[in-house]
C-alpha cells in the first residue's frame, strides 16, 4: 500500500533523462568526430610538407625532371623562377584532394667552381 512517500522517478522524469543523455552522448560523437577529421588533416599535411621536403632534395640532386610517388588524387607542381645568370629560385607544392596544400621555395646558386648550393628556404 501507498503511505503517500513515493520513491523513484516517474515516467516524464524518466524520459528526460534518457533524452537528455541521448544529446549529451550526440554531441559528443560528434565532437569526437570533428576532433578526428582535424587530427587527420594534420597528418595529411604533415605528409604534405613532407613530399615538398623531398621534391625540394631531388631537385638539388636530378633537376626539375623529379618525380614523387603521391597518394591518388594529390598533385605536384613545382616552378622554378631564375634569378640572375647562377641563382634560380625553385617552389615545391604538394596539393591534397581536399585543395589545401603545402608550399616550400628553396634558392639554389650556381657557385664559382660550378657546383650547386641551396641558399636558404
Amino acid at each position: 500500500m501507498h503511505n503517500g512517500d513515493e520513491r523513484g522517478l516517474g515516467m516524464a522524469e524518466a524520459m528526460v533523462t534518457v533524452l537528455l543523455f541521448s544529446m549529451i552522448a550526440l554531441a559528443l560523437m560528434d565532437y569526437l568526430q570533428a576532433l578526428k577529421q582535424s587530427q587527420d588533416g594534420l597528418v595529411r599535411r604533415q605528409q604534405a610538407l613532407t613530399f615538398a621536403h623531398q621534391g625540394l632534395e631531388l631537385y638539388r640532386l636530378e633537376g626539375m625532371n623529379f618525380s614523387l610517388d603521391l597518394p591518388p588524387g594529390w598533385r605536384l607542381h613545382r616552378r622554378e623562377l631564375p634569378r640572375g645568370p647562377a641563382c634560380r629560385r625553385v617552389t615545391v607544392e604538394v596539393r591534397i584532394p581536399s585543395g589545401r596544400g603545402v608550399t616550400l621555395s628553396e634558392w639554389f646558386c650556381r657557385e664559382s667552381d660550378g657546383n650547386v648550393a641551396a641558399h636558404g628556404r
